[in-house]
């Protein structure tokens, strides 16, 4: 007459379990539909734009820094709005590990280029460096060479100048060894008006002298002279000052 309880109750839970597994694949779908909407950058963009062992000058490295840097943030921000979108949908965990991975493989292809730039430029850097030293090196031992080949150049010049001389010396010593002496010449008498005109220029120059001496003497007279009449008027001067003084003194 009445329907068993328990009978019913297991057909309703047969269907919901049959209808939970029919609706799984479109939740399933729903948890990455937001990370397939976004992809920025793009799996393999930047790989497009810088393949492997192109990146050839330090201005291509440059670029690809620049390009990196800027991809890393796109990344990050797709990863953020990747993560809301999954707070949205029925599987959760399984849609974040979706966005994780995404963005992992983002970020792997970004820092291949990366290190792939930074390589190039540590290598760029290493080869100029290695430049710099050789035309160093080169610079000094060309100058180590100009150096001595200007001091052997000084040191045959003196050797030669001093054989010179020396050869010099040695021929003049020669030739006056072989020099015969020549007879000394008796001196020339001198004439008696010669010998006058000497004593009389003699005679005239001490006059001379000794004017000048008695005119200097006569100078240093008067200046003294000066000197004591100078001093007598200001001596005087002073008294008649200091009398003055006294008398207008009350």
């Amino acid at each position: 007459m009445f329907d068993n309880p328990p009978m019913r109750s297991s057909k309703k839970s047969d269907r919901l379990f049959r209808l939970g597994w029919a609706i799984a694949p479109l939740l399933a779908l729903t948890s990455t539909a937001g990370i397939a909407a976004r992809p920025a950058p793009e799996l393999g963009s930047l790989r497009a734009q810088f393949p492997s062992s192109t990146i050839d000058s330090v201005e291509r490295a440059d670029a690809a820094l620049a390009a990196t840097a800027g991809a890393k943030g796109q990344v990050e921000k797709g990863y953020k709005s990747d993560s809301r979108g999954c707070m949205t949908t029925f599987m959760v965990n399984d849609c974040l590990d979706k966005a994780r991975e995404l963005q992992r493989k983002r970020l792997s292809e970004i820092d291949g280029v990366e290190l792939e730039a930074n390589r190039f430029k540590r290598k760029d850097h290493a080869d100029k460096l290695d430049a710099d030293r050789a035309r160093r090196e080169s610079e000094r031992v060309a100058g180590q060479k100009a150096d001595t080949e200007q001091r052997s150049r000084n040191r045959q010049s003196y050797d030669e100048k001093q054989t010179r001389a020396k050869r010099d010396a040695a021929a003049a010593a020669e030739s006056a060894k072989n020099r015969k002496p020549t007879a000394k010449k008796p001196p020339v008498p001198v004439p008696a008006t010669e010998a006058a005109q000497r004593a009389k220029n003699a005679a005239g120059y001490t006059t001379k002298v000794t004017e000048a001496r008695t005119h200097q003497q006569e100078i240093a007279r008067r200046i003294a002279a000066k000197d004591a009449d100078r001093k007598r008027r200001g001596e005087e001067k002073a008294a008649k000052d200091a009398k003055t003084a006294a008398t207008v003194r009350p």
